[in-house]
C-alpha cells in the first residue's frame, strides 16, 4: 500500500545521487498506484500547504513527474 501523501519529501531510489522531491499528489487523489512529485530544485514549497501543491505547480509552470510509489522512498 502506498505510504506517501501530499507534502511528503521523497527520493527516487533508482538514482545514484537522488534529488529530493515533494509529493504533489498521492495515489488516493489520483485513484491509482502512482504518485506525482515535483523536485525541490524546481521550486521552494515551504509556504505551500499540501492541499495546494497541485494548483501551485500548475499556476507556476512547475513540471511534475509521475512514478509508481514502489520507485520512491522517504527522504532522510
Amino acid at each position: 500500500e502506498n505510504p506517501y501523501g501530499a507534502g511528503d519529501k521523497v527520493i527516487k531510489t533508482s538514482h545514484s545521487d537522488p534529488n529530493t522531491a515533494v509529493v504533489v499528489e498521492g495515489s488516493e487523489e489520483r485513484g491509482d498506484d502512482n504518485v506525482a512529485v515535483a523536485f525541490l530544485g524546481d521550486f521552494e514549497e515551504e509556504d505551500v500547504s499540501p492541499g495546494e501543491l497541485v494548483k501551485h505547480c500548475e499556476e507556476n509552470g512547475i513540471k511534475c513527474y509521475t512514478y509508481e510509489y514502489s520507485e520512491l522512498d522517504f527522504s532522510t
